[in-house]
């Protein structure tokens, strides 16, 4: 038991002492952290967006749909003689819905290049997200 904290406390010693052997050195350090922190969160700040802007567009094309089929329930109610709603606004709202992960695809695409440069991945280590 004794000898364990014997070499614990050497070690500790140790690591402070080659911590950092000045000022100069431990601002140079914490300057790096944080410019690798400032970096992280830009990346995860781009995640982060990209979750909103496929959420945001699922609730707007959900909303759509909704009060399109409520349109047509409605006009077959009170306009029977009339002819069924056409459809083409579930092609129009799938068309906008495709068109919006496209862009957020490509979006993806890009962050995830960028983090492969940083971190030097390999190219198709890491899977699609959106």
């Amino acid at each position: 038991m004794e000898t364990m904290r014997d070499d614990s406390s050497t070690r500790l010693q140790t690591a402070k002492k080659e911590r950092f052997s000045t000022v100069a050195e431990k601002q140079r350090e914490l300057r790096e952290e944080l410019r690798w922190h400032n970096w992280e969160n830009v990346f995860y700040g781009t995640c982060h967006d990209l979750f909103e802007d496929v959420m945001l567009a699922t609730i707007d094309v959900a909303d759509d749909l909704l009060s399109q089929s409520q349109i047509a329930m409605l006009r077959r109610l009170f306009y029977p003689e009339e002819q069924p709603v056409d459809r083409t606004f579930l092609y129009d709202a799938a068309q906008r819905f495709n068109a919006t992960l496209q862009t957020l695809h490509t979006k993806e695409g890009l962050a995830k290049q960028k983090w492969k440069q940083r971190w030097q991945l390999e190219p198709d280590r890491i899977k699609p997200w959106v």
